[in-house]
Parts: structure tokens; C-alpha cells; sequence
């Protein structure tokens, strides 16, 4: 997988999670709820898997990106994220508040834009579903389907918070679709 591709992968991550949330708070209807707020840490894998490219192809191919994190949303609903690199170098910085999404990579490209879908969108040229991380991270009960995507928690903490969760999209794909499959391990977490 090119340097660019890990990016962006790692990028859509980075996103996902740390846009997480957001749309949650200003979409729901009625008086508005506060987030719970939350701290976490921990690793991330990310797995494309692309169909072949043509009928003579025997195989797809996959593109995967991997990482560590930390994340924190705030009382007051924001998030912040940082993403590393396996060996630590920092990939990406993102931050969102309701009605605005930006980050920064490693390379000192910013990104923005008012809201996390159309952000992830700007990054990777397709939408990456994950704004209910936060949420499925302080969950006790197995989240419904979203969006397509099925989340399965592999492992709790004694507290019955996840500590590791698999979410893939879509929830039945098939072998000539595209398939993608976020792992998350939290080392630690707080809130």
C-alpha cells in the first residue's frame, strides 16, 4: 500500500473517530443532550478490501492502515483527536465542534469543512460512517446496524464498557463489493 493511500485510510479514521459525535448531538430532536464526555486511548486497523478489477483477476486486493490514538470529547460536545503512526510519529490531528470539522496531517495539509461526513468525504472521495464511535465506545449493549455497518464488541472492561470492537460495512457484502472493516482496541479509558 503507497504512503498515500496509508494516509488517507489513516486519515478516514483519524475522521471517523475524531469527528465522532458531532452530528450525533445536532441531529437528535427535542431538548438538546450534552454528549457524555470521555477520554480514551488506544489502536486502530483499517481494511479495504477492494474486489477484482476485472472478471479475468482471481483476487481483490486489500489496502490496510494501522495506528494508535487518543481521543477525548468534552462535556461541552468536542472532540479532539490525536492519531500516531505504529512507531509514533503523528499522523494526523483532528478537532470538531457542532458546525465545524477540520484537520491537520503530518505534513502540515488542513482540511475543513462543516460538518465530519462532508470532511471524511473531502479526504477519501467516499464517506467512511463511523460518527458513532464515542457512543459505541461508552456502550453496554451491542449497537444496532448503522448505516449498513454491524458492530460486534469482542472484549469488555469489568465495567462493561468495550474494549474491543469490530465494525463492518456492509453488514452482508459480498465477494464482488467493497468491503471495509475498522478494529478498535482501547488500552485505556476514562470518563
Amino acid at each position: 500500500m503507497s504512503a498515500a493511500r496509508v494516509g488517507s485510510a489513516a486519515l478516514g479514521v483519524a475522521l471517523g473517530i475524531a469527528t465522532a459525535g458531532a452530528l450525533s448531538s445536532c441531529a437528535t430532536q427535542g431538548p438538546a443532550v450534552a454528549p457524555a464526555p470521555g477520554h480514551w486511548s488506544g489502536r486502530f486497523s483499517l481494511t479495504l478490501s477492494l474486489p477484482p478489477s476485472d472478471q479475468n483477476a482471481q483476487q481483490g486486493r486489500e489496502e490496510r492502515a494501522q495506528g494508535r490514538f487518543t481521543l477525548t470529547r468534552s462535556e461541552a460536545g468536542r472532540i479532539d483527536l490525536d492519531l500516531f503512526s505504529p512507531f509514533g510519529q503523528t499522523l494526523a490531528q483532528a478537532r470538531s465542534e457542532p458546525g465545524q470539522a477540520s484537520l491537520v496531517t503530518h505534513d502540515g495539509q488542513r482540511l475543513t469543512a462543516v460538518d465530519p461526513d462532508t470532511l471524511i468525504e473531502r479526504a477519501l472521495g467516499w464517506r467512511l460512517p463511523v460518527s458513532a464511535l464515542p457512543d459505541w465506545l461508552q456502550s453496554r449493549a451491542e449497537p444496532a446496524p448503522n448505516g449498513g455497518w454491524v458492530v460486534r464488541f469482542e472484549r469488555r472492561f469489568a465495567d462493561g464498557r468495550p474494549r474491543t470492537l469490530q465494525a463492518d460495512w456492509p453488514a452482508d457484502a459480498r465477494l464482488d463489493e467493497r468491503r471495509l472493516r475498522l478494529r478498535v482496541v482501547i488500552d485505556g479509558e476514562a470518563g
